[in-house]
C-alpha cells in the first residue's frame, strides 16, 4: 500500500472520529439544557468554522447511519462514543434526517410536481405546508410574491389550514429582496408588486382557511409582515 493511500485513510479515520465525537458532545449539550440544536450549530459554525454544524451534517448523512457508526465507534474506541439518548430517540421515532423530512431540524418533502423555484408545497392530509425555499435568506422577491399569490388561490378554501415555514434552519425570511427591487420601475412594477403583496396578505387575513406562520428564526421586514398576516404565529426562542 502506498504512503499516499495510507495517509488518506488515516485522515479519513481522523475526520470521522472528530465528527462523531462532535455530534456526541453537541447532543449532550442539548440534553443538559445548555443550548438548543440551532444555537449549537450556529455557535460552532461562527466560532469554530465547522460548516455545516454537527446537527445539520448529521441530518444530511442520515441519523440511522450515524447511530450505527457510533455503536461501532463505542465498541472500538470506548464509552466516550456511546450514542446519546437524543440520537437514539430520534431514530426510534423515524426522524432520520433530510431523507424523512425531520431529524434534528425539519426539511421539506414536497408533493410531486409542487416544487416551484422559490417555494414548495407539502400536504399532510388537509393541512398544507408552504415552504419558503430560496436560500440562504428567503428574501421576498417579486417572484416569491407571485408564486405565493398563485399558490394561495389554489389553497384558499380547499385546505383546512396552511402553514408557512422556512426550509432554512437559520432564517424565516430576511424581508424584501432589495437587489431585485433596484431593477424595477417604481411607478409601474413597484406599485404592482406592493399591490400584489398587500392583496395576498389581506386575502389571508380575511380567509376562513386557518393560517399559521412557523417562525423558526429571523423574520425581517416583509417576512415579519407575512407572519403577521397569519392567524397564528409559532416562534422559536
Amino acid at each position: 500500500m502506498s504512503t499516499a493511500s495510507t495517509t488518506s485513510q488515516a485522515t479519513d479515520a481522523l475526520v470521522e472520529r472528530f465528527q462523531l465525537k462532535a455530534l456526541v458532545e453537541s447532543c449532550l449539550v442539548v440534553e443538559e439544557g445548555i443550548a438548543g440544536t440551532k444555537d449549537v450549530d450556529v455557535g460552532l459554525m461562527a466560532g469554530a468554522s465547522i460548516v455545516p454544524g454537527p446537527f445539520a451534517r448529521a441530518d444530511e448523512r442520515g441519523l440511522d447511519d450515524l447511530l450505527e457508526a457510533l455503536e461501532r465507534a463505542a465498541a472500538e474506541w470506548g464509552e466516550g462514543f456511546e450514542p446519546p439518548l437524543l440520537l437514539r430517540r430520534l431514530v426510534n421515532q423515524g426522524r432520520l434526517g433530510k431523507k424523512t423530512g425531520q431529524g434534528f431540524f425539519p426539511y421539506p418533502q414536497p408533493d410531486d410536481g409542487q416544487s416551484r423555484e422559490t417555494i414548495a408545497l407539502e400536504t399532510r392530509g388537509d393541512v398544507a405546508i408552504v415552504w419558503l425555499n430560496r436560500p440562504p435568506a428567503n428574501p421576498l422577491s417579486p417572484q416569491v410574491i407571485r408564486e405565493l399569490a398563485e399558490l394561495w388561490k389554489e389553497l384558499d378554501g380547499n385546505a383546512r389550514a396552511v402553514i408557512i415555514a422556512s426550509s432554512n434552519v437559520f432564517t424565516f425570511s430576511a424581508g424584501a429582496d432589495i437587489k431585485e427591487f433596484t431593477k424595477m420601475d417604481p411607478s409601474r412594477e413597484g406599485e404592482e408588486l406592493i399591490t400584489a403583496g398587500h392583496g395576498l396578505m389581506t386575502d389571508m387575513e380575511k380567509s376562513s382557511t386557518v393560517t399559521i406562520a412557523a417562525v423558526n428564526s429571523l423574520a425581517f421586514g416583509g417576512g415579519c409582515e407575512l407572519s403577521m398576516a397569519c392567524d397564528f404565529r409559532i416562534a422559536a426562542e
